[in-house]
C-alpha cells in the first residue's frame, strides 16, 4: 500500500510534457569542417520568456561543452520563439490537454564567415498537465535541452 501510494504522489507531482523536433542540416557545408564556438543573436526587444529561453540554451549547451565566445566565434544562433503559456488552471483542474503551454522555437545555426545556414532545427513542446497545473516554462527548458540535442547529434560543433 506504502509504494503504491508513493507511486501515485510520484505521477500527480510530474509534469507531462512532450517535444517533437525536426533538423535540416545543408549538405553543402563540408561535414569535415567543425564550429569552434558560438554567440546566440537574440530577438529585438526580448521579452522575459525570450531572455529565460536564451539563458535555458546557453545552459544546455555549455552543459554539452561548446563554447560560447561573444568575440571571437564562427557560428551564430538565432531563433524565433512562438510561445503560449496556456492556462494553469485549466491543466491543474481539467488535464489532458487543456490549457496546454506550448513553445515552438526555429533556431538557425550560421557560419559567420560566409553568412551561409549550417542548419535549421524545429522544435514543438508542450505541456498539458502537471503538479498545480505544472510551469508554463517547463516548455522552454525542454525546447532548450532538445535543440541542443539535436546540435549535438549533427555534429556541428567540435
Amino acid at each position: 500500500m506504502k509504494k503504491i501510494s508513493v507511486l501515485l504522489i510520484a505521477l500527480a507531482l510530474s509534469a507531462c510534457s512532450t517535444t517533437n523536433s525536426l533538423v535540416k542540416k545543408n549538405d553543402n557545408f563540408a561535414k569535415e569542417t567543425k564550429q569552434q564556438s558560438y554567440r546566440i543573436e537574440t530577438p529585438n526587444n526580448q521579452q522575459e520568456f525570450e531572455q529565460y529561453f536564451t539563458q535555458q540554451l546557453n545552459k544546455q549547451l555549455a552543459k554539452n561543452k561548446i563554447k560560447n565566445d561573444l568575440t571571437s566565434n564562427d557560428t551564430i544562433i538565432t531563433y524565433e520563439l512562438d510561445f503560449d503559456q496556456g492556462n494553469r488552471a485549466l491543466r491543474y483542474f481539467v488535464g489532458f490537454g487543456a490549457g496546454k503551454a506550448q513553445a515552438i522555437v526555429k533556431a538557425h545555426l550560421i557560419n559567420k564567415a560566409d553568412g551561409k545556414e549550417i542548419a535549421s532545427l524545429t522544435t514543438d513542446a508542450r505541456l498539458s498537465m502537471g503538479v498545480f497545473g505544472g510551469d508554463a516554462k517547463a516548455t522552454l527548458d525542454n525546447a532548450a535541452v532538445d535543440i541542443t540535442k539535436k546540435i549535438v547529434e549533427s555534429n556541428i560543433f567540435e
